[in-house]
């Protein structure tokens, strides 16, 4: 094998094994990314439980005074 031949092995091998560390560091990339949605969209869906669960309050406080209102009314 000639020097030439021998310089190109080299590259290939030094290319290959940069070019698996990006692939590597891509897919780490990729998995925290994903994660990160996952983390917002729970925190978004705590958020969107507890809105409905102060609407349920809300809902429950209105009939509560509309029945002593009504009850008012009735006297």
């Amino acid at each position: 094998m000639d020097g030439d031949a021998v310089h190109h092995l080299l590259l290939l091998v030094k290319y290959s094994a940069a070019a698996a560390a990006i692939e590597t560091a891509a897919a780490t990339a990729a998995a925290t990314a994903a994660a990160t949605v996952a983390a917002v969209a729970a925190e978004i869906a705590a958020e969107i439980a507890a809105a409905a669960e102060i609407a349920a309050e809300i809902a429950a406080a209105a009939a509560a005074a509309a029945s002593v209102a009504s009850g008012a009314f009735a006297a």
